[in-house]
């Protein structure tokens, strides 16, 4: 269950700590997500991802690869690198390229 799911699953909201919890978590397995990555590799992987969510037919599949590039862009913040506008990242990504794309 993916973690916008389960703020609201039953109505029951995430207390404040819980969310923090929940933020920290996620911050530490993008870290283990992205061992071995490099900058390079980091870009193409969110303009793959960006482009497949803009050209995507399905919401599913739309919504699948926003969040994987929301998780590169985050990555590339705390790694302090410039991220693209979404303009230019469709120009450099291909849809359903790998890396990056779900």
């Amino acid at each position: 269950m993916q973690r916008h799911q389960r703020k609201y699953f039953k109505n029951h909201r995430l207390t404040a700590f819980e969310e923090l919890k929940d933020e920290a978590q996620r911050a530490e397995e993008n870290k283990k997500e992205y061992v071995g990555v490099s900058d390079e590799e980091l870009l193409t992987m969110l303009a793959n991802a960006t482009s497949t969510h803009y050209g995507a037919g399905g919401h599913t599949k739309a919504e699948l690869n926003e969040w994987a590039a929301r998780r590169h862009r985050r990555e590339m913040v705390r790694r302090g690198l410039a991220v693209p506008d979404d303009k230019e990242l469709l120009k450099l990504g291909t849809f359903n390229g790998r890396p990056g794309s779900v």
